[in-house]
């Protein structure tokens, strides 16, 4: 199945080991639903994953980037101490 080809996860994600682990779990989450995604277009289905995937990675990401700034409540304790 070449629907979730690994360069297309490269160009979604930029990065060559995260579009291994993009296409790795694609595989795995069609494998799992395969009832469903071969009674309709597996391709289509394949590459729907590998966007939903992606796009919670950036969710993933942007949270976690608002997580390493401090507070203002935690610079006054630092500063307390």
């Amino acid at each position: 199945m070449v629907a979730c080809s690994p360069s297309s996860a490269l160009l979604l994600s930029g990065d060559p080991h995260r579009a291994e682990e993009l296409v790795q779990a694609t595989f795995e989450r069609t494998y799992r639903s395969w009832r469903r995604a071969r009674d309709g277009e597996p391709r289509a289905y394949a590459r729907r994953i590998l966007l939903n995937l992606r796009i919670d990675g950036w969710r993933r990401s942007r949270t976690r980037s608002f997580a390493i700034f401090p507070t203002p409540t935690d610079l006054r304790s630092r500063a307390s101490t």
